[in-house]
Formats: C-alpha cells, structure tokens, sequence
C-alpha cells in the first residue's frame, strides 16, 4: 500500500483551473474571485468559461470548456444554483474531477442539490462546497476566495464553517507575530470537509496550530477521528458556537450541520484532546500560549512584579478560572527575602518593587521556577522611568529560555512595551497586554495539557471487573419491545442495573395487602411502597409512603393507595435506604445527535436543570476518564467533605460509573436511562429509582456503530507461539504505540520499506503515525504484534486494513521485522487480520503487492488469497471473499 495521499491534493496542486462565474461588476462574488486567481499562483494556469463575456479585464473568456485546449484539473463553479450541476457534469466527463462551489441553494433537500450529488458521484468529481467561501493557502500562492485583502503568511491554519466568522478574521490587523499557513472555509460541503481538511493540516509542515470555528457536525465519528489524529502532533483549538437551544437551532438552520446539546459537543472535544475557548480572540491569545514547547505538569502558578496593583488583576482572574496560587516552599520564600529585602510579600505573589532592574527581575524569576511546587511563573513589568522594558526582557529571555517550565510574560504599556513584545514573540514566550489576558492563556495551556492526557486513553467496552449479564438485560428489554412498550417499569430497569453488577434496593410488586404484608416480613422494615404504575407514567402527589415499619402500617398505606385510585395495578413495595450522610446523586444515559450515548453525573432532583450543573463524558470509560470527570469542579464540591457529612467514597461510585460505560457500549436499545436516586456516602452507594426509555434497532447493525468514539476491541487481543518458541502478543494498536511504532518502522530494511510502503522512506511522517495509532475501530483497523527487548516494549510487525467507501470492502497491507522473517508471525498477523475484518462484517479484503514480492505472495496464496494482474506490470492485486 502506498503512503496516504489527501483528496486536497487536486485543490491545492492543480495543473490547470476553469472559473464558471467571473464577472467584471466589481464587489461581486466572479469578480473578487478573478482578481485573487489572475494575481496568485494559477494566473497562467486560468481559464475562464463565459457565454456573456469574450474577455474580462482583458483576459480572454470561452463560450464553452470544450473550446479550452490546455489541462485542466481543477473547476471553481460561482453560477446560479441551477446551471451548477449540468457544469459539474461537463466538467467530470471532461476529466476534471475537483470542484469548487460557492453557490448556494444546492442543499441536498433541494432538486438541484440532489442532482448535484447524483452528477459529482457518477463522474467521481470531489466537491468543496457548495456555499463555500473558498480557501487560501499564502505560501503556495492561492487565494481562492473572493476576499481580496493581503493574507500574511504563517503558521496558523484557520478552519471555519462561517464564511462571515472566516472574513471577519480575515479582516483583523494582525501584527508580524501571527499569519496563516491555510484558510479554509467550506460552507454547507458535505463531500470534501471537516476530516478531510483536518487530515491535510495535520501533515502540513507549514501549519504549527489549527483554529477552528465550528457550529455542528455532518460526520461526528469521522470528525473525532481526524481531529485526534491532528491533536495528538499539534496544538487544535476550537470555538463552538450555538450553546444554547435557540442559538444551536439558528446555527443548524444557518450551516446545514447537525446540533445537539452543548456539554456532549464540549465532551467530545475534550476527549479529543482539543483546547476549546469561548470566543474568537481566545484561539489567538491560547495559540500565542501553545507556541512554547514548555508545558506545566499542573495548574500551580507563581506571579513575579514590580507592582502590586496588576499582580492582585492578576490573582483575581486565576481564582475566577480555578488556577491555583502555588504555595512557594521554605527555601524559596528565604532566598527571596534576601534579593528583595523590605517588600510587602513574602511569598506568592513576588514584588520585586518598582525600582528592579534586570538582574533582580530575572532573579526572582528563576527562583521561583527552581521550586518544585511552582508549573509555571507569570512575570509582569509596569514601565516607570526606572526600568528599561526591554532590557528586562532580554534578560529574561537569555536567563530562562533553557527552562523546562513555562514562562508568560506580561508588559504593561504600549509604546514602550511594544518592542519588548515582539523580543518574546520571537523567542516563542507567551506574552500579553494584560494580566488578565496572561492567566488565561495559562487556563488554556493547563486545560490542553489536561485534554492532550484524555486523548490517549481508548477504553474497551466491558472493564476488567466481573463480566455483565448481557443476555438478562437484553432479555428484558427484548420482553418490552414485545410488547410494544418503550418504556421498562421499575422492577424491569432495577433488573437491567442489576445484570451490570450495580448495587439496587430490592424492588417487589404486591397486588393485595396480604401479599404486601408478606412482601414486607420478607424484606424487613421499614420500607417504602409507592404506586406500580405504566412505565413512563408519572407518580401523583403525596402517592409515596415512607418509613413503614410494621405490617399494619403496611396493609393500611396498600388499602389507601389503592383506595384513592392512585394504584390500579397494585404497588411495589422495597426496603427503606437509610444512608443518613448520603448524597443524593443522579447518573443518566441520554442519545446525542451526534454523539450518540452521553453520560451524565449531578446532584438528584432540579437543581442541576435549573442551574445547569452536570458534568458529561462520552463514553467508553475508564478509570482514568472517569477520576477526570469526578475532578469537575461541580462534582468535587458536591462529593466533598462538608461540615457534618464526611466525602463520598470515590470507588464505588467509580464502579457504577464504569458499568454505566459498560450498558452506554453494550445496549443500543437504550434510549435514555436515569438513575434519578442513587445515594452514596463514604462506605457505598445504591440505586433507588431508576427509569428506562427503550428504542426497536434494526438487526443487521454495527456492533458499536451507535457510539462515537468506537471501544479498544480488547476480544482481538491473543498470545501466540511462533515456530522457534519465541512468544509474542497480537493485539489492536493504541495511542500509546506511536513511539514504537515508529521505532519499527526506522529499523526495517530498505528493502522492506520498498515492499511495504512502495518508497524507501526513512520513518513515517508524524501526521501518518498519528493515522496509524489513533484510528477509529469501527472503520479501520491495525493490528500489531509486540514482544520485549531489554526491558521495553516493541513492535515485531503489523497488518492493517482500511474500510473502503462501500463499507463492505477493505483494503489491507502487512509487514514484519526482517529478523521475524521465517517465524511464522506474518500468517499470524493476516489470520487475526481476516477474523477482524470478517467479524466486523467485511466481505471482501483486497491490497496491491509489487509483483517481485515473492515472499509476500507465497503466504498470501497459502492462506486463500487469489492474485490477479493490474495495468501496472510492477504491481498484482491480491484479494480474498470473507463471506
């Protein structure tokens, strides 16, 4: 298999272009168009197709595209909605196969739209757009956008699903610290879009940061699985607007994306390992942040001035975003006493008082970095007529640049300031106008490290604990579908928690008040009983009895409950739980549009809808994901010690919530699911009321196609014995496997490389790695074999296949460490290959093998593969039916 090639690559390579649309009006959409093009990088390569026009502003136009002669691969399309798809069909019998479209009306709703589609797939023409704004790439020269404004070339990749957000900062002055390596603004394209941009960004050498505005999503996984794999080698930031119901509604009438709830959208990048922030400012004030290859290990922060009055700004912003004040050590606090003798602080914040100089600045600076306890120094200066601005800075730089912690800086002032500014910018320091402005970009550095953490971690559906009763939950909720009910009644959904090892009260129906009397004997006093209504209906008020503690008191609420027509079908009747220091918590499962299942952790009763208060994680879950999500703010006050009630004990709770994961993975038919009583104090916590909505799924289905992010598919991980008795471990690749991954690849041999990879490369490019070991399990799949050497962990060889865009097919390729040759690890490797991709539901694995790759195709033939010629002489294609 060849090296991956983005579908970009038309678009942002072309051999020749041909605008539909250019007009000589100026400030219209043809002619903006035409001015970028005629002065950028495809001026000779530009044609023009115009049945008004014989030339425009000189340039000659065609009546026709068969009238133009020279090569074209490129067509950029800004007509009537209605003339576009009989233009994309010209143009993809012509062979031109990439097309830009800024014309709107195309939805896909629409009879234009809808041809459009049908046209663009039947000729294989890939599409930007339609309704896009265009895309500019400054160090290669294109600007095909009508924005005609100088665009400064950079490092910054913007991605936005506005065209107005995308001029707005276009239009922005921005100084010589900030340009753009790429612009991309593909408005309502459903062809080429967010995973592919995501993915050619993320192998760019030009771009060292990727911004993103987005409003919604067309592809959540696809979206998930570019967006990991560009996260785990470079900074991406994200603006997400449409919080709120109404504006989520607007957004999705306005861009043709789908929307859902706001916290399941912040969930899902967070697992991404993506910084999000609130406005579009905030992505270039925490990119000025990420440019530092220093990182902090935590949130402790240690503020050096020469004034007071900004470090308390200063201290108030970092209180306000949770950042703690680091808690200088013994040492530290004495060596500063020394260097600034007389100043009011002694400790955290440090006053280096207003007359410092360099030495006593950077001093301060560099003790405070020495301390253990402290992540990160904010270092702010107040000009006065006894300080150089830039004298200090410079010395700043030259004294801490070799520090592994980092260093933002803060210079007040403008003037004067504004070269000291461009020293640190230069020599990659964060800095900033304002203090506030400075502790929130810190935010943001800890916030990323933190998300960069969740992005390594790709639990598997079912946990190492005691095995779920999958066959009973679905048991019972096959039973209700039965019977057309969509809703379980109580007794049924504490059977479902029940099947997943999650602590319930007993839950017994009683249908007279004999049998309640004995029910209660059984189940010891004192006790509840409550109404057993339809699922799904509500409980009227004052229809729950409580503190029952004696068989009359049993038999009397029974008759009153049934009496007052509360309780036609009897009552259920279950043991009272007295958790006295309990906190009555809530855990859910609700489907998100786009993500799928989303689970939920908040205080029990209204409160959380009132005020918003939940903390949200998608799942699969771990231990690791779920102390993340126990560490929200709201949830470690609400779980805390609090005068009279010790902490809720974090284990148990950490179980239920991974067998919540294990239900969310394992049971598509849930629709929503929530414990709306689960008590927890500080030896356990049990679930008292719980609801379930059920949904009918078809049978021919993916396993875990209705999650996002798709489980580490941990049944596919074996031992095997290879022929010389040597033992190594097939398992699914991880996240964590980058590093030895690439190792692997660096030691094979030229030759090796030549068969896997049809090149003689030296390593793979990181945004390939990145694509090898941050996959989504449910579309592609790699499988490696790891061994031991001296200690660490190794790759001896691996197999991979892609699901191709039939979704029935996949395309593979293998390779192994030439010492492994001859051991019998390569049929190991495709067997377990073959059983993934059978088992996912592929019918067919295909791959190109040069042809003078006799070793390769001996085994291949071996294990059932058949091989066929191609037009290439130099490759075969080798295929085998899985069905």
């Amino acid at each position: 298999m060849a090296q991956y090639r983005t579908p970009l690559q038309p678009f942002l390579a072309p051999v020749g272009a041909v605008l539909f649309g250019a007009s000589q009006e100026p400030g219209s959409l043809g002619h903006g168009l035409l001015l970028n093009l005629r002065s950028g990088a495809l001026a000779r390569r530009l044609h023009i197709v115009s049945e008004r026009h014989s030339e425009i502003d000189g340039m000659a136009c065609h009546r026709s595209l068969s009238q133009i002669q020279a090569p074209l691969s490129l067509a950029l399309i800004a007509t009537p909605a209605p003339t576009v798809p009989g233009i994309v069909d010209h143009c993809g019998r012509r062979g031109i196969h990439a097309a830009v479209v800024f014309s709107g009306g195309l939805r896909p709703a629409t009879a234009a739209g809808a041809r459009l589609r049908e046209l663009a797939a039947r000729n294989k023409v890939r599409l930007f757009g339609p309704q896009a704004l265009g895309y500019i790439v400054p160090h290669a020269g294109l600007n095909l956008t009508p924005v005609t404004q100088a665009v400064p070339a950079g490092n910054l990749a913007l991605v936005s699903q506005s065209a107005a957000v995308c001029a707005n900062i276009l239009d922005w002055s921005h100084n010589d610290e900030f340009g753009f390596s790429a612009i991309f603004a593909p408005g309502e394209s459903d062809d080429l879009e967010l995973p592919a941009i995501l993915d050619y960004l993320a192998g760019d050498p030009h771009t060292e940061s990727i911004l993103l505005y987005l409003e919604g999503l067309r592809d959540a996984r696809g979206f998930l699985t570019s967006v990991r794999a560009a996260a785990s080698i470079k900074p991406v930031i994200a603006v997400k607007a449409g919080k709120s119901a109404t504006s989520a509604r607007i957004a999705e009438a306005h861009s043709g994306v789908r929307v859902d709830r706001d916290d399941a959208f912040d969930a899902a990048l967070r697992r991404a390992g993506v910084l999000r922030v609130r406005a579009l400012g905030d992505m270039f004030s925490a990119a000025r942040a990420l440019t530092t290859p220093r990182k902090p290990r935590s949130n402790r922060l240690a503020i050096v001035s020469n004034g007071g009055g900004p470090a308390v700004m200063a201290l108030d912003q970092a209180e306000q975003l949770a950042i703690t004040l680091a808690q200088l050590a013994p040492p530290t606090e004495d060596r500063l006493r020394q260097l600034v003798p007389g100043s009011w602080s002694a400790g955290n914040p440090v006053d280096v008082l207003f007359d410092t100089g360099p030495k006593r600045f950077v001093e301060a600076i560099t003790t405070c970095l020495d301390d253990p306890g402290v992540d990160a120094v904010l270092a702010i200066l107040t000009p006065n007529v006894y300080v150089d601005p830039l004298a200090v800075a410079q010395a700043t730089i030259g004294a801490v640049e070799q520090a592994v912690k980092p260093v933002f800086t803060c210079w007040l002032g403008e003037v004067n300031a504004r070269s000291s500014r461009a020293a640190f910018a230069r020599a990659r320091f964060p800095t900033f106008r304002t203090p506030e402005n400075a502790v929130s970009a810190f935010a943001f550095m800890v916030n990323w490290v933190r998300n960069q953490a969740m992005l390594l971690e790709m639990p598997p559906a079912l946990s190492s604990y005691v095995a779920p009763d999958v066959a009973a939950a679905r048991a019972i909720i096959d039973g209700a579908l039965a019977e057309q009910r969509l809703a379980l009644t109580l007794p049924e959904a504490k059977g479902v928690l029940a099947a997943f090892h999650i602590p319930v009260s007993q839950t017994v129906l009683a249908t007279s008040p004999t049998a309640a009397v004995h029910i209660a004997d059984r189940l010891g006093y004192p006790l509840a009983m409550k109404p057993a209504l339809a699922a799904g209906t509500p409980k009227a008020a004052g229809s729950v009895r409580l503190q029952l503690r004696s068989a009359p008191e049993v038999a009397l609420a029974f008759r009153e409950l049934t009496a007052s027509g509360n309780a036609p079908d009897g009552v259920l009747i279950e043991p009272q739980v007295s958790k006295p220091e309990g906190r009555w918590l809530s855990i859910g499962i609700r489907q998100d549009r786009l993500f799928g299942p989303v689970i939920s952790l908040s205080e029990s009763g209204i409160a959380p809808v009132i005020y918003d208060a939940r903390a949200v994680a998608l799942p699969p879950l771990n231990t690791r994901l779920i102390d993340a999500l126990l560490d929200t703010p709201y949830v470690a006050r609400l779980l805390g010690a609090v005068p009279g009630k010790p902490a809720v004990a974090a284990e148990p709770l950490r179980r239920i919530l991974l067998r919540t994961s294990e239900m969310a993975s394992e049971l598509p038919w849930l629709h929503s699911l929530e414990i709306s009583s689960l008590i927890a104090d500080s030896a356990g916590a049990v679930a008292v009321d719980v609801a379930i909505a059920v949904q009918p799924l078809p049978e021919e289905r993916e396993r875990y196609g209705h999650m996002a992010i798709c489980p580490y598919p941990a049944q596919l991980e074996s031992d095997a014995t290879l022929k010389d008795g040597s033992r190594c471990t097939l398992r699914p690749i991880r996240p964590e496997d980058t590093a030895a991954l690439q190792d692997f690849v660096r030691h094979l041999s030229a030759h090796s490389k030549r068969l896997r990879f049809f090149s003689a490369l030296s390593e793979l490019p990181m945004h390939q790695l990145a694509r090898y070991a941050h996959i989504d399990y449910g579309r592609d799949m790699v499988i490696v074999a790891t061994g031991e050497r001296n200690g660490n962990a190794v790759v001896l060889g691996e197999a991979r296949y892609s699901i191709l865009p039939d979704g029935k097919s996949g395309e593979f390729a293998v390779v192994i460490a030439d010492e492994m040759v001859g051991k019998g690890l390569g049929a190991r490797l495709m067997n377990r290959l073959v059983d993934a991709a059978r088992e996912h539901g592929l019918s067919l694995l295909r791959g190109e093998v040069l042809a003078s790759n006799e070793p390769t195709l001996r085994l291949l033939e071996a294990l059932g593969f058949t091989v066929n010629l191609t037009d290439d002489h130099t490759l075969v294609e080798v295929s085998q039916r899985l069905r």
